[in-house]
């Protein structure tokens, strides 16, 4: 999915996207944008961006059953028992 530049929003339509963005990263909405300019609530839009890619990838590769593997050397698991 492509990414619009930020500077493609209005500043509402930005205060917007990240409320929403840090809603659901962190669980709440920031309460005030006066003191931000439209060029930091730009970059705030993009760090959050960036946080909410970084948890689903998290999330996915621990989803996977797998994804423990590449933590162990694989000479962990060969096989040692002899018998004689």
């Amino acid at each position: 999915m492509a990414r619009m530049s930020t500077e493609n929003y209005s500043r509402a339509e930005l205060i917007s996207l990240y409320s929403d963005l840090q809603k659901e990263a962190w669980g709440f909405r920031p309460r005030e944008f006066d003191f931000m300019s439209t060029a930091q609530i730009g970059r705030e839009v993009e760090k959050f961006r960036n946080l909410l890619a970084d948890m689903a990838a998290e999330a996915a590769e621990e989803a996977d059953p797998n994804s423990w593997k590449k933590y162990v050397p694989s000479s962990t698991f060969t096989n040692t028992i002899s018998f004689s």
